[in-house]
């Protein structure tokens, strides 16, 4: 005589391998939640480097060398916990030659805060001026 069903021991240790990958999945899921949110804020930092080196660059010449870091002022919609924009220019060659005297080097780093932990993002672009 067979009996149709599942013995409780079965059943059991059914529920016992479902909760493990219940578990798993959900740090998983976790786990590519914080990444996807931490690569966003780092490409809002970054596209923020970006509109700032353009801008900087715009309005910068060879004379404006070796001035000290400035921080800038955030342009509106820029919503970053912490948000601080520094640039700096500088000039890489002498100035006694012609040929690369002209160039010059912008730098622009956006310190914001993410999950009260201080997270950078740096972007340099060299331009002739």
């Amino acid at each position: 005589m067979t009996k149709n069903g599942f013995t409780a021991v079965e059943v059991m240790i059914s529920l016992f391998i479902a909760s493990i990958l219940l578990i798993s999945g959900y740090g998983l899921y976790s786990y590519v939640f914080n990444e996807t949110s931490l690569a966003r804020n780092r490409a809002v930092a970054s596209n923020i480097a970006e509109a700032h080196l353009k801008k900087k660059i715009a309005t910068s010449t060879v004379a404006n060398c070796g001035q000290p870091e400035t921080e800038e002022a955030a342009f509106d919609g820029e919503k970053l916990k912490g948000l601080k924009i520094k640039t700096k220019v500088e000039c890489p060659y002498p100035a006694d030659n012609t040929e690369t005297s002209k160039l010059i080097k912008v730098t622009a780093t956006v310190l914001y805060e993410v999950n009260d932990v201080d997270q950078t993002e740096v972007q340099v672009l060299y331009a002739e001026k």
